[in-house]
């Protein structure tokens, strides 16, 4: 009775979910704006809505939690077509500017929601930021383009988590700037409902998109040594690589070894895996979109993160994710596979 019960408040709650985003969506409206070959909040969602109600139980969205101006945030719950499955976490638009991350878990979830994979449930927030990326949305539409990295509480979302907090490299007395971190672990409701899905979920491999860079980072973010399981995140990242469509893809790197000088404390990157052992991996999808002869977009903030047309970078971070999910489906599929890389999955 006891297991019945459960069952039942689970699938309610499911429904709950669905119900109020479909009734949440039919509210909003499309606009037109200056980046044609970008979908403002209001146009992914119905997007997706639609998506939802083609494809059934497919896609399910899901209240991951608030932000700071108590707004929500949705996730969406993609289920593998055979019970027994790993789990795969995809996270986009931690900063407002990046708008090609959101793209790209946008596209990953229309994408899975027709081709669900055998084993692995994906989970995809795609976009965290929700506060302030409505900011950059009001002042694109009135011709304003401003620099924007922070949430509503004034705090990098990028920099809010559990390890690695604390600088320890000798730089950090020469730019001190450099190896700042929020006021606080998780201090901020988007990070700890974050934390929160972790807490729930047992997921075997994350990924946090941002832009721009060109990489395929793994941890650690925040020291330069290197991880115990260094061998597969290099093999996993490789794979990742080695699915990306045409000339120079991106490239493989520990995210600390990009500069030497460079460390990033309190990332997502370190806490997903320091804390829940999650093979995690952060792209750094695009080179810039400003092109450098053309001195209007030198001050122009958006179109650093953004190309004019982000279709590659969108394409190639889709296919990246979709061979990391691949991989978990093969290890399902194959339980006595042994990859280059097998011993460390008992780091």
């Amino acid at each position: 009775m006891y297991i019945l019960l459960l069952l039942s408040s689970l699938l309610f709650a499911q429904i709950s979910d669905r119900d109020a985003y479909l009734r949440w969506s039919r509210h909003l409206t499309s606009e037109s704006h200056p980046e044609p070959n970008y979908r403002y909040l209001s146009e992914i969602h119905l997007q997706i809505a639609k998506q939802i109600q083609q494809t059934g139980h497919t896609i399910g969205p899901i209240r991951i939690g608030k932000t700071v101006e108590n707004r929500t945030i949705w996730g969406f719950k993609v289920a593998p077509k055979n019970t027994k499955h790993n789990s795969v976490f995809i996270l986009g638009g931690i900063h407002p500017m990046e708008w090609v991350s959101v793209e790209s878990a946008t596209n990953l979830i229309l994408h899975l929601a027709d081709h669900p994979p055998a084993h692995t449930e994906v989970i995809v927030v795609p976009v965290l930021n929700v506060d302030r990326r409505l900011i950059v949305e009001r002042e694109l539409s009135d011709g304003s383009r401003k620099y924007r990295r922070v949430n509503s509480g004034g705090e990098d979302l990028n920099r809010d988590y559990e390890i690695h907090r604390e600088a320890t490299a000798i730089w950090r007395h020469l730019f001190p700037e450099r190896y700042t971190t929020s006021s606080a672990p998780l201090s901020q409701p988007e990070s700890q409902a974050i934390d929160t899905l972790f807490q729930e979920y047992q997921f075997e491999a994350s990924v946090s998109i941002h832009a721009f860079g060109g990489y395929i980072y793994y941890p650690w973010a925040g020291r330069y040594y290197p991880t115990k399981a260094q061998t597969e995140f290099h093999h996993l990242g490789t794979l990742m690589k080695q699915a990306q469509s045409g000339k120079h893809p991106y490239h493989v790197k520990q995210l600390s070894h990009w500069m030497f000088l460079f460390r990033a404390q309190g990332t997502e990157l370190d806490h997903f895996y320091g804390k829940y052992n999650s093979r995690a991996f952060l792209i750094e999808s695009t080179r810039s979109g400003i092109h450098w002869w053309k001195r209007g977009d030198w001050k122009d903030s958006f179109r650093l993160y953004n190309p004019r047309d982000p279709s590659l970078d969108i394409r190639r971070c889709t296919e990246s994710i979709l061979a990391l999910i691949h991989h978990y489906d093969l290890l399902i599929d194959n339980p006595n596979w042994e990859c280059p890389c097998q011993e460390h999955l008992r780091d």
